[in-house]
């Protein structure tokens, strides 16, 4: 007769985890959740209480010669209607045109050019200017060329922008937004869509950047991570995690007896883990379990709660608080049933 199955530690969740909003909850893995709110893009390795980061727009040195002009690879530029119009090299407290001064950007569709004005204009890569429209966008390769000349390139249909802010460059790369999603593009005009993890869940908003942490935000409700390609979501200073969903491809039941937190503190300051629990779809506990955080600084330490067993096809845990001066490393489960190869993929 076969030994009974113990219970056994797995990682529910570790490090910083990053927001998968277009998968089921039950394939994500330790590093990903499937809702959150609130945490700190700052604190890597870490689930923390912050808010979004503070973010600024890509500073551009002006002129104002009759019009504003931007300066750019030694030169002035400006957009007028369709037109990006250009100066001499190196000529700012007077419009000296050099040769046609200008790049005329005509849509072409089915029915012939369209006349749709510039919206915004910036360097990419090393050399090129992109310019955006409301339909789509244009790559100027060459843009420091001191000779002028320029022509518009290929138009890139999929780059569309509603307005100004809702692109920015961030070290040579232009991240923008519009109805479709949050995406990159080189100068090669390679465009990545960044948002795939929360389709449907992108807002065009203007964008900001961090431009030390490499932290591009999207309105004041998105921060997208540029180094770790993660998500995170805001609502002020509102907080909430909710993990991966442990569940097995069998149908067989899982049972989780105990939930244990590593976690470093950054003060002596005493304080509350406070977390809810769901076995498969029948709603989040009615109790809130209530952990008191011993009194410790800058040393690795466990927050150990044994909790009655509940058994069912699904099991999850959701924190609603935790202290300030908390970051926790990982959120340990005492589960009987799961197996790590058994998650959905």
């Amino acid at each position: 007769m076969p030994a009974p199955e113990r219970f056994k530690w797995l990682n529910l969740a570790t490090g910083l985890p990053g927001l998968v909003t277009n998968a089921p909850s039950s394939s994500l893995g330790e590093e990903q959740t499937p809702d959150a709110t609130g945490l700190d893009m700052d604190a890597l390795g870490y689930i923390k209480k912050g808010t979004i980061p503070s973010g600024e727009s890509r500073l551009v040195r002006q002129y104002t010669v009759s019009d504003v002009y931007d300066w750019h690879y030694r030169r002035m530029w400006r957009a007028e209607n369709n037109q990006l119009i250009y100066g001499a090299p190196e000529y700012n407290s007077i419009y000296f045109r050099q040769g046609a001064g200008r790049v005329d950007f005509n849509d072409v569709i089915d029915s012939g050019p369209v006349e749709q004005p510039i919206i915004t204009f910036m360097p990419i890569g090393a050399t090129s200017m992109i310019v955006f429209k409301a339909n789509g966008a244009y790559i100027i390769k060459n843009a420091d060329s001191l000779g002028g000349g320029f022509n518009p390139g290929s138009y890139i249909q999929e780059a569309g922008i509603s307005a100004a802010t809702h692109a920015i460059e961030v070290d040579g790369i232009v991240y923008f937004t519009n109805s479709s999603g949050f995406f990159s593009i080189t100068e090669n005009a390679e465009i990545v869509e960044l948002s795939i993890s929360i389709r449907g869940n992108v807002t065009a908003a203007a964008l900001t950047a961090d431009m030390e942490e490499k932290h591009v935000m999207v309105g004041t409700a998105l921060g997208y991570d540029i180094g770790d390609g993660k998500f995170f979501k805001y609502d002020g200073s509102e907080f909430e995690f909710i993990s991966r969903k442990l569940t097995n491809k069998e149908n067989t039941t899982i049972s989780v007896s105990s939930v244990d937190f590593e976690f470093d503190k950054t003060s002596t300051a005493q304080g509350e883990i406070k977390f809810k629990i769901k076995t498969e779809e029948r709603g989040w506990s009615d109790r809130t379990y209530i952990l008191p955080v011993q009194n410790v600084r800058e040393q690795k330490e466990h927050a150990h709660l044994d909790i009655e067993p509940d058994t069912g096809l699904s099991w999850q845990l959701k924190i609603t608080d935790i202290p300030s001066n908390m970051k926790i490393k990982n959120i340990w489960v005492r589960a009987k049933g799961y197996t790590q190869e058994s998650r959905d993929s």
